[in-house]
């Protein structure tokens, strides 16, 4: 894609579109001991997960390809996870009984 330049009296700045990319992320929640796994081929750079009303109730920096993460501390509902690597995203449906 061709690349937007934006100039003003003093500088000039290139931009070019970035764009995301969806992540293969495997993942799975045993629901007994509330244990989030991740696995990828793709290093990871964060997960956030936000509550149905889009506050965020969680958030880790993650620096690996697989991750056990324990959500023990989340009430029970539904939850959405962004999965994020470099210029990665992936989002994932979690239900807490």
């Amino acid at each position: 894609a061709n690349a937007l330049i934006l100039t003003n009296n003093l500088n000039a700045y290139a931009t070019s579109p970035i764009k995301q990319k969806e992540v293969d992320v495997k993942h799975f929640f045993n629901n007994e001991t509330k244990i989030l796994t991740l696995y990828t081929n793709t290093k990871l750079t964060e997960v956030v997960i936000y509550d149905i009303i889009g506050q965020e109730t969680f958030r880790k920096r993650l620096t690996n390809i697989r991750y056990h993460i324990n959500l023990s501390k989340l009430k029970k509902g539904v939850y959405i996870a962004k999965v994020k690597g470099h210029n990665l995203t992936k989002t994932i449906r979690l239900v807490i009984k």
